[in-house]
């Protein structure tokens, strides 16, 4: 300090005994608060913990209480007291919306969410470290059959299909010197393609 020199007194032993009982006390309080604040973030957890229980156990109750389903006698009985029945037929539909009020339907798509993607993605998906191949039964020939006949307005449908999946690159060209016979297929209100591969699982291992 500007050439000045500073000589610090030492402390007394009183000085030092009541120092070191004032860290002690800040010793202990810190850690008494911190325990504190273990109690509580435990009791708050617990609590946590409690009312997810409470809330599980209580969508548990409300999908065990849904019946979808009419046992015969409950419908003989509202047939013949002539009371009025309703039938639900389900079909395939888009909704409009995307709010759902119903809970249980809510909580069911919930725990299945992960189960289907909303969109295939396109390509083929990437090549793994194994290659599998599947092979003929020893002396087995590559069957020879003739292909299925197909109408124009099938040919076109056909078409339309491979395009479509060449396009998300969801197929390519093959590069076998066989060919496997396909039919459209009618499913889900729409025509879909199937591949007979029936003749040749019979003489692969």
């Amino acid at each position: 300090m500007e050439g000045k020199t500073i000589s610090l007194a030492p402390l007394s032993p009183r000085q030092v005994y009541e120092d070191q009982l004032r860290v002690k006390k800040e010793s202990e309080l810190r850690n008494e608060n911190e325990l504190k604040g273990m109690k509580n973030k435990e009791k708050t957890a617990e609590k946590e913990s409690k009312q997810r229980e409470k809330i599980e156990s209580v969508e548990n109750k409300e999908r065990k209480s849904v019946s979808d389903y009419a046992k015969e006698s409950d419908v003989k009985a509202a047939f013949f007291a002539k009371q009025p029945m309703f039938v639900l037929l389900h079909k395939d539909a888009y909704f409009n919306t995307n709010e759902l009020n119903d809970s249980f339907v809510k909580s069911l798509l919930q725990d299945f969410k992960d189960m289907f993607l909303e969109d295939i993605p396109n390509g083929l998906p990437p090549i793994r470290g194994i290659e599998h191949q599947i092979d003929f039964v020893p002396g087995a020939t590559i069957p020879n059959r003739r292909a299925y006949r197909s109408n124009p307005n099938e040919m076109k449908e056909f078409q339309k299909q491979v395009e479509e999946l060449m396009r998300k690159g969801q197929v390519r060209e093959s590069t076998s010197p066989c060919a496997v016979p396909v039919l459209l297929v009618l499913r889900r209100m729409r025509l879909n393609v199937c591949a007979l591969i029936i003749a040749l699982s019979r003489k692969s291992l």
